[in-house]
């Protein structure tokens, strides 16, 4: 993911947050283009990233594949052995950690997931 390395980078992002805003997106849209769009021609795939304040990062993942609703996804059970465990899942419970809260909006154009990371240190406006 350059566009989420080179924005962590430009705004000297801590290293704890560079980590988890490039894990957490890209895990996200990796989910979309593995799930969101399996079995449909390739779609769409958006991301834009906001500052709503100096201490708030957000990442807007936007795309048209077939909606799924992140409140739905199942808490893998890590208390369980690795042999019986479905494969897949930590994902999400990744994503929820290093980005809560976690919204998500599917209407008509299409579906938009918003990450959000309360940072370390604040972003000063160069």
């Amino acid at each position: 993911m350059a566009l989420s390395e080179t924005t962590c980078q430009q705004l000297a992002l801590s290293n704890d947050d560079q980590q988890a805003v490039r894990l957490a997106v890209e895990e996200a849209c990796v989910n979309v283009v593995n799930h969101g769009y399996k079995g449909r021609a390739p779609g769409l795939l958006s991301l834009e990233f906001r500052l709503p304040d100096a201490h708030t990062l957000q990442a807007l993942i936007g795309d048209q594949a077939v909606p799924f609703f992140p409140d739905e996804a199942p808490t893998p059970d890590l208390l369980a052995d690795v042999d019986d465990r479905p494969v897949g899942g930590l994902g999400w419970m990744l994503i929820r950690q290093m980005m809560p809260p976690v919204d998500y909006i599917s209407d008509a154009q299409g579906n938009t997931l918003v990450l959000q990371r309360s940072l370390q240190q604040p972003v000063v406006a160069s």
